[in-house]
């Protein structure tokens, strides 16, 4: 050592020596007494620019990404800050750049003509030379320092040699105190690693700590916004549970929701094959992907998804966001990100157990309090409304609803439900063998779809009627003794999907209502029984008997008595039959009563036979009763003496009519046609055109008359002799054809919707075309001149049926005669109305019912009047 001081130096390089050791000195405070690098690298900085003389000299030190971490700048003013957007166009492209990108040493010696010079936005440009060295650490560039002089050639080989020194020394420095910073960041990490993990786990309800898990993970990341979703491998829905954000952040609202994984398939990779995966909103690479889009439109700048795994398995994602600007996470924090991930799974995991066992026991206390409720009570509609409640509260399903069986039609009626479309489904009927309720009915066991777009015994008619789309059901059948009284069903679950433990659940709920509902039922009927029974004695004006299964009288009313003739207790044990003039109508009475629904009132006309052999034509309307347990038959008649003689007059009036006009009337038909073949060549338009005309007339008048002798012989209760296959196109031309000159005179359009892939329809073709004549003849009545009528068609599946419709653009039919306008000589009031006697809609539905089909009239779409009727299908 001694020998070295003996060596001569310069006074040059003595002066570099000492700006070293000052340096050296600076930066050996940042290892020894923990002296902050940003301190450090400043007087760095000062003295680099003291020791080279510079005008003005710079720090900059980068991450990986080329990101400015520390940067400091010096002029003879002392230090100062300079633009960011100058900053980054530096590092991107100018001087420093290249330094850093090559890792060598540069000196300019005249900056106007060297391109990597870059001169400052807004400021006239000078002359200057410059040097920059690399900081370089293990073989990376971490920065550069750069110093510069006014004029050309400022600086010498020994200037740029020293600069080096100080940037080697500035190296091993910044390397220390990172490494020193970084142990500190780990324990810091870990620290608050552990400090989340203990919030998370202070709490087992599932949404404190759900919103705890995103707050934590939020926090952790020092982000702007996270959120928790929970995802179905299944179904591949995804559902947000929690969100978090900070203060100043956009409106939640723009985030996801509830999104399906085939629409996003980064987020479905992370999910399936646990990767972690982040976005930038400038990522070009990616713009388009469906997340990439979903960031544009909630302003989230940088997007970390991290997948949240348990048990070898992910149980959710969390999506951690940055809205003001974009943020990238390195190696080291997303793998501390997902481990804080991986402790909220478990926790999640731990607080669902939990909230499953609470579950458990909330189950079995309302199951308990339930079979409370449903058994202190004998009304049924208390009972349905006690359990739909239930329902609701252990299942959170959209729409729950009841339907019990009604043995005598075999159907499935609705009678409580709750959720949307409530309206439309109490009440509806159901055939007991269709639909997902049916089956279920029909087999005795419950049953859970949880797609019904792929059950093949889900009913899609009853989503068409009700306006609602039903993705998911559970159904278990109500039985009492081994016998299925109806069904309960639980559709759409709020959130999630439908399990096994839900279809257990319901299952529990429909046996614990069970054995109440049957018992509620029978003292519901008895107790109808008795109040029917006492109100039918007590206020009646019209002759009542009551019979017992074999047709024998057991009670009669005052008026019944009087009316047939008989004194008090007289009737007792005669046969209804007695009293009538035996014929179908009765004999179909008696059997009926055996069968029919206990609401459902079989009409039919008679002779009752007094006691003084006098016959009186009645009305009888014949039903169940029920009284003390007893089914019984209840006959009310009703006098139509008059009626019948009115009618007997009418028909005979009608028949001789219509004999009469049928032959003169052929005659005239065919005498005007041969008439029509002799016109002679010269006797003008007019001529044909009356013909015509009275052709015309003549065949409606025997259409008309060929009506009302179909109106008789079926309502004679024959039956129809000749019904071939026919094609319903054709059919519908033909009579358009017919009524072709008044749809002209009234500037009527007839729009034609038959398709004319339909299948035959198995008719009498005389009677059907008929039927569509008078149809389109009655909208043509009805509709304003330059309107439009259409004709439609389509084929029912489901029935085999081809439904037809005529609708018109007039005022349409008021509710309170819809089913009146098809009786004979039944006509709506009013003055403006066509004329007519009201036989074409009677002779329609005679003829459509006849041939098993039904007849209808309801709103048209575009206003007025649609009539629908359907025909079999032939083959």
């Amino acid at each position: 050592m001694n020998e070295l001081r003996d060596i001569p130096i310069s006074n040059r390089d003595a002066e570099r020596l000492y700006v070293l050791y000052r340096i050296n000195d600076i930066l050996k405070k940042v290892v020894g007494e923990g002296l902050d690098i940003d301190q450090a690298l400043p007087e760095v900085v000062r003295v680099a620019h003291e020791a080279l003389q510079a005008a003005s000299g710079s720090i900059i030190v980068i991450d990986e990404a080329y990101n400015i971490q520390h940067h400091w700048l010096i002029d003879n003013d002392g230090l100062r800050e300079d633009s960011e957007e100058f900053l980054e166009k530096v590092v991107r492209s100018g001087l420093f750049g290249w330094t850093v990108h090559t890792q060598q040493q540069a000196i300019v010696h005249d900056s106007s003509t060297d391109a990597r010079w870059l001169n400052r936005p807004g400021q006239k440009p000078t002359i200057c030379s410059a040097i920059c060295v690399p900081i370089i650490i293990r073989n990376r560039s971490i920065g550069a320092i750069t110093m510069t002089r006014p004029g050309k050639k400022q600086f010498s080989e020994d200037d740029l040699s020293l600069l080096d020194n100080i940037a080697n020394l500035a190296a091993s420095t910044i390397e220390s105190a990172r490494l020193y910073q970084e142990s500190q960041r780990r324990t810091a990490d870990l620290a608050a690693l552990v400090r989340a993990t203990a919030i998370i786990s202070t709490s087992l309800e599932a949404e404190t700590l759900l919103a705890n898990v995103a707050e934590q993970i939020c926090r952790f990341a020092q982000a702007e916004g996270c959120a928790i979703l929970d995802w179905d491998p299944q179904t591949l829905t995804v559902t947000r549970r929690a969100l978090y954000l900070t203060e100043n952040t956009p409106n939640e609202t723009k985030t996801r929701t509830h999104f399906h994984l085939e629409d996003y398939a980064l987020t479905r990779q992370v999910l399936e094959r646990f990767e972690p995966v982040q976005l930038a909103d400038d990522d070009l690479s990616r713009s388009n992907l469906a997340e990439h889009n979903f960031m544009r439109q909630a302003g989230i700048k940088s997007l970390l998804m991290i997948p949240m795994l348990a048990k070898e398995r992910a149980i959710s994602l969390a999506e951690i966001m940055h809205f003001s600007q974009a943020r990238h996470f390195w190696r080291e924090e997303i793998s501390l990100l997902q481990t804080l991930a991986n402790q909220a799974a478990v926790a999640i995991e731990n607080a669902d157990l939990y909230a499953n066992a609470q579950r458990q026991l909330q189950v079995m206390q309302l199951l308990n309090e339930a079979s409370k409720v449903i058994n202190s009570t004998l009304d049924t509609s208390q009972i349905m409304q006690s359990l739909l409640t239930h329902m609701n509260e252990l299942l959170n399903a959209e729409a729950i609803s009841i339907a019990l069986l009604d043995r005598q039609t075999n159907q499935l009626v609705y009678e409580v439900a709750e959720g949307p479309g409530r309206e439309k489904i109490i009440g509806m009927r159901l055939p007991s063998n269709q639909g997902v309720s049916g089956w279920v009915a029909h087999n005795a066991v419950p049953a859970l779809v949880p797609d019904t777009s792929k059950d093949p015994r889900f009913l899609q008619s009853v989503d068409h009627e009700t306006g609602y789309v039903t993705q998911a059901i559970i159904c278990a059948p109500v039985q009492a003794k081994g016998e299925v009284m109806g069904t309960i069903q639980a559709i759409n679950p709020r959130t999630g999907r439908f399990s096994d433990e839900d279809l257990r659940l319901l299952t529990n709920l429909a046996n614990l209502a069970s054995s109440a509902l049957a018992n509620a039922q029978q003292y519901q009927r008895t107790q109808s029984a008795e109040a029917r029974y006492l109100g039918l004695f007590e206020d009646s004006v019209n002759p009542i008997l009551l019979t017992d299964a074999s047709g024998h009288i057991v009670e009669a009313n005052r008026r019944a008595h009087n009316f047939l003739g008989y004194a008090a207790g007289e009737l007792h044990g005669v046969a209804i039959a007695d009293l009538h003039t035996m014929g179908t109508a009765l004999q179909d009475a008696l059997n009926l009563l055996s069968g029919i629904d206990p609401n459902e009132v079989h009409v039919f006309h008679s002779k009752a036979i007094t006691k003084s052999d006098h016959l009186i034509p009645v009305a009888i309307y014949a039903k169940h009763t029920a009284f003390q347990g007893i089914e019984l038959g209840q006959w009310i008649f009703r006098d139509i003496s008059q009626q019948v003689e009115l009618e007997e007059m009418r028909d005979d009036l009608t028949a001789m009519l219509v004999h009469d006009l049928q032959s003169p009337l052929g005659n005239v038909i065919a005498s005007l046609e041969l008439l029509s073949g002799e016109i002679p060549p010269g006797a003008g338009p007019m001529v044909p055109a009356i013909l015509d005309i009275a052709i015309r007339s003549s065949r409606r008048l025997q259409i008309l008359i060929r009506s009302l002798l179909d109106i008789n012989h079926l309502e004679a209760g024959n039956t129809i002799r000749n019904q071939t296959p026919a094609s319903l196109p054709r059919l519908v031309a033909e009579a358009a054809e017919t009524i072709e000159p008044t749809l002209a005179r009234r500037s009527i359009g007839l729009v034609n919707n038959i398709p004319e892939d339909l299948p035959d329809v198995l008719v009498d073709e005389d009677m059907i075309r008929r039927v569509i004549i008078n149809l389109l003849d009655n909208a043509v009545k009805y509709s304003p001149e330059n309107r439009s009528i259409t004709v439609s068609a389509a084929y029912l599946a489901d029935m085999n049926q081809v439904l037809v419709c005529v609708s018109d653009q007039g005022k349409g039919i008021p509710p309170e005669y819809r089913k009146t306008v098809f009786e004979k000589f039944r006509r709506i009031e009013g003055k403006q109305m066509p004329r007519g006697i009201g036989l074409g809609l009677a002779f329609c539905r005679i003829a459509v019912e006849a041939h098993g089909g039904r007849i209808e009239v309801e709103d048209a779409p575009e206003g007025g009047a649609q009539f629908c009727f359907t025909l079999p299908v032939a083959g």
